[in-house]
């Protein structure tokens, strides 16, 4: 545990109403001790679990579950996880900060992975590393595929551009289940 001192960077927390100074101890380069490590790598596998738990749920609901292609995909995710990014929950890893990069990196990792299957091989045999590694050197080719995917990338982005308004006014359709719960029947 690093020293806390009066010099120690401090950040405003509320606990039951009241706000406290609480110490911000760790900073970029420190050393973590056996303990601290312990911490982050259950937080870290917290976040990922919590993160990529609706997209698996989806899938078994679905019936279309395969643990080798979750595997990949959550290894793909994992990878790419840092915490404090928001990236859209359990997406794939590496995510650009451009959204048209992002989107395209999406598309090329399924048409690689369209390919593997194409050629009859499994997607299993392939880790996440290998298919965003495919991906991007796909991209970076510069060729005419690789413009088609940005252009294809960039429709996409400019498209949910134009729909960002989703009518909320309805407080039945949008409170939240716990409001409802404690609600009296009329």
């Amino acid at each position: 545990m690093p020293e806390i001192t009066e010099t120690t960077p401090r950040t405003n927390i509320t606990i039951q109403g009241e706000t406290f100074a609480a110490p911000q101890p760790y900073a970029e380069g420190h050393v973590l001790s056996g303990n601290e490590a312990n911490a982050l790598n259950q937080t870290y596998a917290e976040n990922l679990r919590n993160n990529f738990a609706s997209k698996v749920k989806a899938a078994q609901e679905a019936g279309t579950f395969d643990l080798a292609q979750f595997q990949s995909e959550f290894d793909e995710y994992a990878s790419g996880y840092e915490f404090g990014v928001r990236s859209g929950g359990g997406g794939g890893g590496g995510r650009s900060a451009n959204p048209v990069r992002a989107e395209a990196m999406s598309i090329a990792r399924a048409l690689v992975k369209k390919a593997i299957v194409k050629k009859g091989l499994k997607l299993s045999d392939y880790t996440a590393a290998d298919i965003t590694a495919r991906a991007t050197a796909a991209l970076d080719k510069g060729d005419d595929t690789s413009a088609s995917i940005m252009a294809l990338a960039t429709q996409r982005v400019e498209a949910t551009k134009d729909i960002t308004d989703i009518d909320l006014d309805s407080e039945e359709e949008v409170a939240p289940a716990k409001a409802k719960k404690g609600a009296s029947a009329e």
